[in-house]
């Protein structure tokens, strides 16, 4: 059976990132979706820092084309990550090879 790039796109529409919680379509981390006979290749781009479960999407993702496109041959997916660093605000003076700054909190309140 034959299938499209449209195709492979619904599929993963029912495959959740398991670190968002949203499908990998509407998290826009599908790239470069090619077809070629019965062949897929794509490139999974992850939005957070996360190499150490690349292998473990990268499989997901495999199996579950597989099993959802009817006649496909090899399924290959490239998973990788991609942090883009956010705008600074206006009037404040960016930090020499710092591209992101997090803030973190306790919330326990006052000492007194």
């Amino acid at each position: 059976m034959s299938f499209s790039e449209v195709d492979v796109q619904n599929a993963l529409k029912n495959l959740i990132d398991p670190n968002t919680k949203r499908d990998f379509v509407s998290g826009k981390s599908v790239k470069n979706v090619k077809v070629s006979g019965g062949d897929v290749t794509l490139d999974i781009l992850l939005g957070y820092p996360a190499q150490s479960v690349w292998s473990e999407i990268k499989a997901q993702v495999e199996a579950h084309l597989k099993s959802a496109l009817s006649g496909a041959g090899k399924v290959e997916a490239n998973v990788s990550s991609k942090v883009v660093p956010h705008a600074v605000q206006r009037g404040v003076k960016l930090v020499d090879g710092v591209k992101n700054i997090i803030a973190v909190a306790s919330g326990k309140g006052g000492v007194g």
